[in-house]
């Protein structure tokens, strides 16, 4: 049974060789296309695309509402800081402006009245204190000689009843003691009537600083009303808040603008068009590789055979999720010394992630060959898994065979890769396989694409 089985196995491989030199022989002879390994330079990189923009864009807007009458600047005019740009129509605003100058006036007047009524009641209190002082005063000499007058009556009184004196004498001493009463009472009347011609001037005192007050409230609260008119009267002119370019213009004259929470854009100034940046999202299997400082060079479709060069200013953090893919905003710094670059221009932007010099390379299209006897893979990457990476090698033609070369890889670009060890200088490497009547076989390569991918 086992030989019978062995029968069966070899007259297969017998067929599947036969079909072998039908395919290969019958049709042509085999020729195998090969690359020598050279020693140059390799320059590894990212690819990225991005929108050119100014560093710093202002928008210009409208804090009043109104018509725009007058446009001092058009697109691409170069403005200065403070420089008119538009007008809106002044006329409501200089009315407002008229009406709170009125009003400033008018309240100033009250005030002024208002310190002279209280002025007025302050002097009216103080000459009423005085002549309270004066009552005062008077009151006291007036109940000293009330108690001359009653001691001079009692000592009479008691004089007379002994007759040691006229009652002549004693009558005039009754007299003077009530008429020295007859006074004290009186001061007190004048003295209770001038504390309430003081109380009452108090209270106007105090009613007139309280107009004073008021009227110095409503002063304040004119000047302010004033102030903010002039501020809306001067903001109907736009002016310049940089040095710049106007790269828009959303207003043209006859329009309306309404001022609400949010001002309206009426320009956007670019501040330097000679300092410019890249915008640009790179996946998260490469932002690693980008550093900052690192060198650029990036193409637009407007000048398609000329290089630009560009720096790695930032890599922002904040991560761009869409449709479950994350990027990250990479900018790059240009000098736009000659303004050829002009804003939202899409650039085309490969990342400098590594450069070798003196290195032997070899063409990727080597990885992509599979020796037609064996219908094995050679150059490929196995998926990762959990498996093992498969050692990358090549195929050297010596001899017209074949001979198979495990090489260690460094960085690699669109086209070749380089080579740290494994083969020497002037190897012949295989590429590909043709006929007479076949062309050249070619399979996707696994070590150039992503255009930046390092070798293993």
């Amino acid at each position: 049974m086992t030989s019978k089985k062995t029968f069966w196995i070899g007259l297969g491989l017998l067929v599947l060789a036969g079909l072998w030199w039908i395919f290969f022989h019958k049709n042509g002879k085999v020729q195998y296309v090969t690359a020598p390994v050279v020693r140059g330079s390799l320059i590894s990189s990212v690819q990225a695309t991005g929108t050119i923009n100014p560093v710093v864009n202002v928008t210009v807007g409208a804090q009043v509402s109104g018509k725009i009458i007058k446009l001092y600047v058009d697109y691409n005019s170069r403005v200065k800081k403070g420089e008119p740009l538009a007008l809106i129509d002044p006329a409501t605003y200089e009315e407002a402006v008229a009406q709170s100058k009125a009003d400033v006036n008018n309240t100033e007047a009250s005030f002024f009245v208002a310190k002279s009524n209280v002025e007025n009641a302050t002097a009216t209190m103080r000459q009423v204190q005085q002549n309270l002082s004066t009552l005062r005063d008077q009151l006291s000499r007036d109940n000293a000689n009330l108690a001359n007058a009653k001691v001079t009556f009692e000592r009479d009184d008691i004089l007379v009843k002994r007759n040691l004196i006229a009652r002549s004498d004693a009558d005039t001493a009754r007299y003077a003691y009530d008429s020295n009463k007859a006074t004290v009472a009186g001061d007190a009347s004048l003295i209770l009537e001038a504390q309430q011609r003081l109380a009452g001037a108090v209270a106007q005192v105090q009613a007139g600083a309280q107009q004073v007050q008021g009227a110095n409230a409503l002063h304040d609260k004119s000047q302010a009303q004033l102030s903010q008119a002039i501020t809306n009267l001067n903001y109907t002119r736009i002016i310049s808040p940089v040095d710049g370019t106007v790269v828009a213009r959303n207003v043209d004259v006859g329009q309306t603008v309404v001022s609400s929470f949010q001002a309206p854009s009426l320009f956007v100034i670019a501040q330097d068009l000679r300092k410019m940046q890249i915008d640009t999202q790179v996946d998260e299997a490469s932002v690693g590789k980008i550093k900052l400082g690192e060198l650029s060079k990036f193409n637009v479709s407007a000048f398609p055979t000329r290089d630009f060069n560009g720096k790695v200013k930032q890599i922002r953090i904040n991560p761009i999720i869409q449709q479950n893919v994350v990027n990250y905003d990479v900018v790059v710094g240009v000098n736009n010394d000659d303004e050829q670059l002009l804003p939202g221009m899409t650039a085309t932007v490969n990342f400098i992630v590594a450069q070798r010099d003196n290195v032997l390379k070899v063409s990727n299209q080597a990885f992509r060959f599979t020796p037609p006897a064996t219908g094995k893979s050679t150059g490929r990457l196995p998926s990762s898994g959990g498996k093992k990476r498969q050692q990358p090698h090549v195929w050297v033609l010596v001899n017209n065979a074949l001979v198979r070369k495990d090489v260690k890889l460094g960085i690699t670009d669109d086209s070749d890769t380089e080579v740290i060890s494994g083969l020497n200088e002037g190897d012949t490497v295989v590429t590909g396989v043709q006929t007479k009547t076949r062309t050249p076989t070619a399979t996707t390569n696994p070590l150039a694409g992503g255009g930046g991918r390092r070798g293993p």
